[in-house]
C-alpha cells in the first residue's frame, strides 16, 4: 500500500491541527503566531464546510435526477424535492436571504415540512413508547408514572380538566429532568473530549475514512 494510500498525510494534518488549536487556546505564547495560525485554520474550516454544503447539494441534484430518469420507487417525491431545491436556490442567490422570495419559501413550505416532520416523528415515539413501556418492576413503574404525568401536564386539555397537572409538569422539568440532563451532558462532553484527544493523537483514524483492518 502506498504513503498516499494510507492517508497519512491527511492524519498528519488532523494532528497538527488538533495540536495548533489546543496550544492557542490555553497557552499564550509570545509573538502570537500560534493564535494567527488558530484563526487562519478557523477560517479554512469555514471555507471547508461551504464547500462541503456545495458538493452535499451537488450530490443531491445528481441522485434526484437519477431516481427520476430511471423511474425508481418514490420518483414523484425527487421531483417534488427538486424543484424546491432549485427555488430556493434562485431565491437564496438571486433575490438574497432578507428578500421577500426567500421569506415566502420558508414561511409557507419550510416551516410547514418541518412542523410536519417532527409531528410525524412525535407520533412514531409515542407508538414506540406505548409498546416498549410495560410495568415489569419498581423502577418501569416510576418511568411509566413519570411519563403519564408529563403527557398530562403538556396537553392543553388536561389542564382544564385539572391545573395542577402543569406545575408538576413544571416542578419535573425544572428539577427532576435538569439534574438529569445535566449529568447526560457531562458524561457526553466528557466522551466528546476523549474522542477529541484520540483523534488528535492519531489513535482514532475512522474520521478520515482510514478504519484498523479494513483493505482499501
Amino acid at each position: 500500500m502506498s504513503f498516499l494510500k494510507q492517508k497519512e498525510i491527511a492524519l498528519g494534518i488532523l494532528v497538527l491541527s488538533g495540536v495548533f488549536m489546543i496550544v492557542s487556546y490555553y497557552f499564550d505564547l509570545p509573538g502570537k503566531q500560534l493564535s494567527r495560525v488558530a484563526s487562519e485554520l478557523t477560517v479554512w474550516v469555514v471555507i471547508l464546510s461551504s464547500l462541503a454544503l456545495l458538493f452535499g447539494g451537488f450530490s443531491l441534484l445528481r441522485r434526484n435526477y437519477r431516481t427520476i430518469s430511471l423511474r425508481q420507487k418514490g420518483w414523484t417525491y425527487d421531483i417534488i424535492g427538486l424543484v424546491f431545491l432549485i427555488m430556493f436556490l434562485i431565491a437564496g442567490l438571486y433575490y438574497g436571504q432578507s428578500s421577500y422570495q426567500w421569506g415566502f419559501l420558508f414561511d409557507n413550505f419550510y416551516y410547514a415540512a418541518r412542523s410536519t416532520m417532527y409531528s410525524a416523528g412525535t407520533f412514531y415515539i409515542y407508538s414506540t413508547w406505548y409498546r416498549a413501556m410495560r410495568v415489569r418492576n419498581l423502577d418501569s413503574l416510576i418511568m411509566v408514572a413519570f411519563a403519564i404525568i408529563m403527557m398530562l401536564g403538556t396537553a392543553p386539555i388536561f389542564g382544564l380538566v385539572y391545573p395542577g397537572f402543569g406545575d408538576i409538569k413544571t416542578y419535573l422539568m425544572n428539577v427532576g429532568q435538569l439534574g438529569a440532563m445535566r449529568g447526560f451532558q457531562m458524561s457526553t462532553n466528557i466522551g466528546l473530549c476523549v474522542l477529541s484527544l484520540r483523534i488528535i493523537v492519531g489513535m482514532e483514524t475512522s474520521a478520515i475514512g482510514l478504519i484498523p483492518g479494513v483493505e482499501e
